[in-house]
């Protein structure tokens, strides 16, 4: 069986600061310049119009060497895939407060609070049954490994594009 996103990200939590090692950048964690390059990135997405896809793959290719094994690619992806995830989370929780600070409601009276609660719902779980198919799809051998990280990736970081979009659209 296949271990949850929130599982995961647990692990790497509790993990992390047992793995980490002082003489180099440890590939559990992400360097403070590489973060202050994709916050950067997310920051000028509104200014060019962009969907901010471009800010993606940031994390991934500073961990990323040509040398790695499958295994350590995967790693690399899931490392972003938690960053992505992170923002979904606070772009989601900072929404929520702004629409009940301001008991927004959509034009049928429905809480956008709520509404916005039940559409998180909704995309974990899509998130995740589309990730654990890639996942199971793939077949046998590593390559599974990296197609379901890479999916995993890819979903944290548009949602949170998404949700970082419809935070600073000034509404």
């Amino acid at each position: 069986m296949r271990l949850s996103w929130f599982h995961y990200v647990s692990f790497v939590l509790i993990s992390a600061p047992q793995l980490a090692d002082a003489n180099a950048q440890s590939d559990t964690t992400i360097s403070n310049d590489t973060i202050l390059e994709v916050e950067n990135c997310i920051e000028n997405t509104a200014a060019v119009f962009s969907d901010g896809t471009e800010c993606m793959g940031i994390i991934f290719k500073a961990c990323e060497h040509h040398d790695r094994s499958t295994y350590e690619i995967a790693h690399c992806l899931r490392l972003e895939r938690d960053y992505w995830l992170s923002k979904v989370d606070l772009y989601a929780q900072r929404l929520t407060e702004h629409f009940e600070a301001e008991q927004r409601t959509s034009v049928t009276g429905k809480s956008l609070a709520k509404s916005l609660e039940t559409s998180q719902e909704t995309w974990r779980e899509y998130y995740e049954g589309v990730c654990d198919f890639e996942h199971d799809f793939v077949g046998n051998g590593s390559m599974r490994l990296t197609k379901s990280a890479g999916c995993e990736r890819d979903f944290a970081g548009e949602r949170a594009l998404y949700l970082y979009e419809v935070l600073n659209r000034g509404s």
